[in-house]
C-alpha cells in the first residue's frame, strides 16, 4: 500500500466518525484528554475532527524518510482516533448508569455487594483484554497507560471482594457460635 492509498484510508476513517448527530453537537462532554493527544478538552466535535486533519496533514507533508517524526504523528493521530471514537460510541451513554449503581453498590446487603463486586470485576476484566488487543495491533503509551490503570482497577476490586468475603465468613462464623 502506498503513502498516498494509507492517508486516504485514514481520511475515511475519520470522516466515517463524521455523522451528522456527531457534527451537530455543539458542545461534548468529553473526559480530561492527554494535551499530547487534543491541545483542548471540551470542545466541539469540529474542533476535533480539524485536530484529527492537522494531524493527517503534517503527516503526509512529513519525509518518508524521517521514520521518527512519522511513528510519533502515528501514533498521535491513532489514539486520537481512538479517544473520540470512544467518547462517541453509543455505549459511552451507559457510563452514566453504571456510574449511578457503582455508587448504589455501597448500600446494598453483604452478599447483593459481593454478587455486583463480581459482575464490576468481570466487566473490568473484559475491558483489561480489550484494551490489550487494542495494543497488540497498535502499541501506544496511551494504551499502555490505560491499561496499567485498568488493571489497577482489578487489583482493587479483587481486594474488595477479598475483605467482603472474609467479613461475610467472620459473620458467619460469630452467628453459628
Amino acid at each position: 500500500m502506498t503513502k498516498d492509498q494509507l492517508l486516504e484510508k485514514l481520511n475515511q476513517q475519520i470522516s466515517a466518525l463524521s455523522i451528522p448527530e456527531n457534527r451537530n453537537q455543539v458542545k461534548l462532554v468529553l473526559p480530561n484528554f492527554n494535551p499530547a493527544v487534543f491541545s483542548e478538552n471540551f470542545q466541539s466535535f469540529s474542533f476535533y475532527e480539524k485536530e484529527m486533519q492537522s494531524t493527517l496533514q503534517k503527516i503526509a507533508q512529513a519525509s518518508e524518510q524521517d521514520e521518527v517524526l512519522l511513528n510519533m504523528l502515528t501514533e498521535k493521530l491513532l489514539s486520537q482516533y481512538v479517544c473520540l471514537s470512544e467518547c462517541l460510541a453509543p455505549k459511552a451513554k451507559l457510563k452514566g448508569a453504571v456510574k449511578a449503581d457503582k455508587n448504589a453498590v455501597h448500600q446494598l446487603p453483604p452478599r447483593e455487594r459481593l454478587e455486583q463486586y463480581y459482575e464490576f470485576l468481570k466487566i473490568l476484566n473484559e475491558k483489561v483484554l480489550l484494551l490489550e488487543d487494542k495494543y497488540r495491533l497498535a502499541p501506544s503509551r496511551l494504551l499502555a497507560e490505560q491499561i496499567s490503570y485498568q488493571k489497577e482497577r482489578v487489583n482493587r476490586c479483587e481486594l474488595a471482594i477479598e475483605n467482603l468475603e472474609g467479613y461475610l465468613l467472620l459473620k458467619e462464623e460469630t452467628e453459628g457460635a
